[in-house]
């Protein structure tokens, strides 16, 4: 099956070469800073499979090659076309969208904790065995890391906005706090975790932070941390880990999605 990947993190690079291997015949873009070969033709195959998500700052979202200008996709494409990708706008075609799938946003989620937890080792100078960890958000991601911690010895607090929420929280055993109580015990936490996006963590809550913490936030742009971070002693933004920590599984992850393949 002829097959044209456009764009989309390292990960796409990776699912070229797993779906080569099963026979397909990929026509590759957005990658020219991993090949050595001249620019091609932008000729589309029917089937194509872009980035997650698939646009970024109203082009194609691509991380190692040339900028992919939305307008000439959407000129390269009919309505015969299948389009595998991320956030999928309302385009005439036939679209799959992975971000739909709740399958494979569990196992991204397992990806990106698995990432936050390389992070707080690495970034930190400290027993994560003790260490006061804060994890704001209790969805796929959220409560994945509540797990992980808890079960190497941290003492785990889980931030919630909404009352299921606080109820499935507690019911695990967490010590769960909602979010207008958030200062109340900001400040004596080791490692805060953001996973929403949005007007989270405030400079309010900033400056109730202990300076010595490190905020790890995870959440997609515009991010859940505000900005202004001038009174904290380390912040990672780490959205789209899963490609960052793990492209290979990723990349396998994203296969097993594709089913008409």
């Amino acid at each position: 099956m002829k097959i044209s990947i456009v764009g989309g993190d390292i990960r796409n690079f990776y699912l070229k070469n797993i779906l080569e291997k099963e026979g397909h015949e990929i026509d590759l873009f957005g990658f020219e800073n991993l090949e050595n070969k001249e620019k091609k033709e932008f000729k589309l195959n029917d089937i194509i499979i872009s980035g997650i998500p698939f646009l970024q700052n109203n082009n194609i979202f691509t991380t190692h090659g040339d900028e992919i200008n939305f307008a000439n996709f959407l000129n390269s494409i009919s309505e015969r076309t299948i389009l595998i990708a991320g956030n999928i706008p309302n385009i005439s075609c036939k679209k799959i969208d992975l971000l739909q799938d709740e399958i494979f946003l569990k196992k991204n989620a397992h990806l990106t904790a698995e990432g936050v937890l390389q992070l707080s080792l690495k970034e930190t100078d400290f027993s994560l065995i003790g260490a006061n960890v804060m994890i704001i958000g209790f969805g796929r991601i959220g409560s994945i890391l509540a797990k992980m911690f808890n079960n190497l010895f941290a003492n785990v607090t889980v931030v919630v906005h909404l009352c299921e929420d606080f109820r499935e929280s507690t019911n695990k055993g967490y010590f769960t706090v909602r979010y207008k109580e958030i200062n109340n015990y900001i400040n004596k936490m080791d490692i805060i975790i953001n996973t929403p996006t949005g007007d989270i963590i405030t400079e309010n809550n900033l400056n109730h932070i202990n300076k010595e913490s490190l905020i790890i936030d995870v959440s997609s742009k515009p991010h859940g941390v505000c900005s202004n971070t001038k009174n904290v002693a380390k912040i990672i933004w780490a959205s789209g880990l899963p490609a960052k920590i793990a492209p290979k599984t990723g990349a396998l992850y994203i296969r097993e999605s594709i089913s008409i393949l």
